[in-house]
């Protein structure tokens, strides 16, 4: 685990030589008031990684099928569960991240996005037997620097 966050941490630092262009953005890295978030499409391994640092030192990383990723109008929802209490909650990190073609004149995008922690509720019998409201969410605003990187 640990080596995959300096991995993470290490493919938000490459220096120029290393990028592949052009191309699609592989490698989104963005930072918040309470939250710095790397996100790759790819990895050395193939699968796709994530990594949360909370600024309360709290370190979120899920790799390969622990990510959902969902295109939309908004651009890729990429997903992990946090928690999940039957017949309680399931709590969620979901980022937006845009798709970005990268080129040798502009070999990377900065762009605003946001980050949302979502908790839905659950019961046993499915979302029909939740009294209320299913989903509450709220969000924090994000900078990030879409790159394109080889592996």
């Amino acid at each position: 685990m640990k080596t995959m966050l300096v991995l993470l941490f290490a493919l938000g630092s490459l220096s120029t030589p290393a990028l592949a262009l052009p191309g699609p953005a592989n490698l989104y890295v963005c930072k918040g008031d309470d939250v710095d978030v790397i996100y790759s499409t790819s990895s050395f391994t193939g699968a796709p990684m994530i990594n949360f640092q909370f600024h309360d030192t709290t370190v979120i990383s899920r790799s390969g099928h622990d990510i959902s990723v969902q295109d939309t109008t908004l651009g890729s929802l990429v997903t992990v569960v946090l928690r999940t209490v039957p017949d309680l909650f399931t709590d969620t990190l979901t980022l937006i991240a845009p798709a970005a073609n990268l080129t040798n004149r502009r070999p990377q995008e900065t762009f605003i996005t946001r980050l949302f922690k979502t908790r839905t509720r659950t019961s046993s019998g499915g979302p029909a037997l939740v009294e209320g409201l299913i989903q509450g969410s709220h969000s924090q605003r994000l900078v990030c620097t879409a790159q394109a990187v080889h592996f």
